[in-house]
Formats: C-alpha cells, sequence, structure tokens
C-alpha cells in the first residue's frame, strides 16, 4: 500500500490518519449541502480541496478523484441542477470510501496482531541525529510538507530525555494532520534536546 509506505511502514501512525479520516468525512456530505444551501460556495470548494487532498494521503486515490472532479465542477457550475450532481457524485462516493478505510483499518489490526515488536538499542550519537531529524521535521511541518508524515514515522524513539507524554503529543498532532500544533510540540522537544546538548 502507497500509503503505508510513505509512512516508512509505520502501522500505527498510519491507523490513526484512517481513523481520523473515517470522522472526517463522517458529516462530508451533509457540510457540503450546508454551505452550497447556504451559497457559501468558496467554503465548499475549499473542504472539498481539503478532502481530496486527505483522502490521497490516506490512499481512497477513487473519493479523491471524486472531490477533484467536483471541486472543478463547483467552480464552473452555473445552476442547481448542476449543483445536485456534484452533490449526487460525493454523496455515492463517500460510503465505498468508508467500507474500504474500515476494511484497511481491519487489516492494519490484523497485520499488528502479527508482527512482533522489538526494541531497537540506543546508539551515542541517536541524541544529536534525533535533534537533526526534529528541526527537519519542524520545517516540514512550517511549511505543510507531507513529508513530515514520512520523516515522522522513521524517527527513532531511543532518547530517554524525551518523555512518552512529549511523543504522544506530537503523535497525536500528525495523527490528525494538525501541522501547526505538531510544530509546536516538536519546537519543545528540540528545545529539550538543545539544553542536553550544549
Amino acid at each position: 500500500d502507497r500509503a503505508l509506505e510513505r509512512l516508512n511502514g509505520n502501522r500505527d501512525l498510519y491507523a490513526r490518519i484512517l481513523q481520523s479520516f473515517l470522522t472526517d468525512i463522517s458529516d462530508a456530505s451533509g457540510q457540503l449541502r450546508r454551505l452550497l444551501d447556504t451559497q457559501q460556495v468558496a467554503q465548499a470548494g475549499r473542504l472539498l480541496h481539503t478532502l481530496k487532498g486527505t483522502s490521497a494521503t490516506v490512499g481512497a486515490a477513487q473519493l479523491a478523484a471524486v472531490l477533484a472532479s467536483a471541486e472543478s465542477a463547483l467552480n464552473v457550475a452555473n445552476g442547481q441542477l448542476e449543483i445536485e450532481q456534484l452533490l449526487a457524485d460525493v454523496e455515492a462516493a463517500l460510503p465505498q470510501a468508508r467500507g474500504a478505510i474500515e476494511e484497511m483499518l481491519q487489516h492494519q489490526v490484523q497485520a499488528d496482531e502479527a508482527v512482533t515488536s522489538h526494541v531497537t538499542l540506543p546508539h551515542p550519537d541517536d541524541k544529536q541525529h534525533l535533534f537533526e531529524s526534529l528541526q527537519k521535521l519542524a520545517f516540514l511541518l512550517e511549511s505543510s510538507n507531507m513529508d513530515a508524515l514520512t520523516l515522522h514515522a522513521g524517527l527513532k524513539r531511543t532518547s530517554e530525555d524525551l518523555s512518552n507524554e512529549q511523543w504522544h503529543q506530537l503523535d497525536q498532532a500528525i495523527a490528525v494532520l494538525d501541522f501547526s500544533q505538531a510544530q509546536q510540540h516538536c519546537r519543545k522537544m528540540i528545545t529539550t534536546l538543545e539544553a542536553l546538548l550544549l
């Protein structure tokens, strides 16, 4: 699965992103209908654009394609009939995507049960490497670069100088794609390590 590959095989993060995506799309058609019913076309376009990007990120390519078409159609829609067709297309695609994502989550659970975990022993340079990786991560988060997901997934959590709570806060923000919050947590972790490296 390409989405999992982009996360360096981090199944836990992928499962959390999928779960967050399911929450995001749970009322997507209702949100879209309310925006269009109240003539908030620009906001409807932003919603379609955001959902399209997230769909592509999690590997829901078919839904991403429908949302891309809907976004384009919204920009040129001339009447209520065209808007109703756009809504019908999105509403038809969402349940299929939801089913596919739920199936992916089920496969993730089964795969997690089959994989045995192993402990990575710390290397003397881990603290410096982690510090540099967190700096790169902060930069990617600041620029809303989706490569941040891959870098985050590959971080080795061997430094005892960072608490589980710090990791948890960073993980949670990344899982819901809140790059602004993730950047703040990342900066705090950098400050903690920086003080130890001086």
